[in-house]
């Protein structure tokens, strides 16, 4: 057997063992990874590496080393939408919410149909941290358009209108989750119970509030909220972040 194919039937088995040890979410997968990487030249066996060991990392909370991993990733597949939300999350939990809003919003532009909605609840949740409060009511719609019954969307939702103190708003979306729990136990169980306990707290809330007043003072109903389909446009304003970034 020649040399070359040695060096192959040595990465067949260490990829195999990384994998099955993948397979099996354990940190023992990182040596297989690193003995991996070291040995092949293949661009796309390098991908798998990288992103595999930045996650890893990331997942036993090596924040350096994963950012490490994750970037040298991007370098050799900039359009790969989960190693942008990765390197996003490492930097909220570092409190670098500029550089996490533009990650997430690159994993945004870059995502396809299924993953788009998580990485919307990413940029809104950092928008909210930068005191974008209405920006990320916009987002949460436009996340909630793209896919009405996701669950989690639907709670942010729900919260976000509650500190509006928009309680009709915040009932109808925690009624909305209640449906969602109830058909396919999207959050575990006693989740429909904790759910009904926010939405009596709600609607207790609500009740509170409210005032007997007559004339020109009456009320119309809650706001509206400018529905907008994202991420069109999310270049412009990936660029204009950008931009900003290097002045900050």
């Amino acid at each position: 057997m020649s040399s070359d194919e040695n060096v192959i039937d040595a990465q067949t088995w260490l990829f195999e063992h990384a994998e099955r040890l993948l397979d099996e979410d354990s940190g023992a997968a990182v040596p297989y990874l690193e003995r991996l990487l070291v040995s092949s030249e293949d661009r796309l066996l390098r991908i798998f590496c990288l992103k595999n060991l930045g996650l890893l990392h990331f997942g036993l909370g090596d924040r350096v080393e994963a950012k490490k991993y994750l970037r040298a990733a991007v370098e050799l597949s900039p359009a790969d939408p989960e190693l942008h939300h990765a390197l996003g999350q490492i930097a909220a939990e570092s409190g670098d919410f500029w550089l996490a809003l533009l990650e997430f919003m690159e994993a945004v532009y870059r995502g396809r149909d299924g993953d788009v909605v998580a990485f919307m609840r990413a940029v809104a949740a950092t928008m909210r941290q930068l005191e974008f409060g209405e920006t990320a009511l916009s987002i949460l719609v436009g996340a909630y358009e793209r896919n009405p019954d996701d669950p989690w969307v639907l709670d942010s939702l729900s919260k976000m209108f509650e500190g509006q103190q928009r309680w009709l708003d915040a009932i109808a979306a925690r009624e909305s989750l209640i449906e969602v729990i109830e058909s396919n136990h999207a959050l575990g169980p006693g989740s429909t119970e904790a759910a009904r306990h926010q939405l009596d707290h709600l609607s207790s809330r609500m009740r509170e509030g409210m005032r007997l007043i007559d004339g020109p003072d009456v009320p119309t109903g809650p706001s509206d909220v400018q529905r907008t389909q994202l991420p069109s446009g999310l270049h412009t304003l990936i660029n204009a972040l950008g931009l900003r970034s290097h002045h900050l």
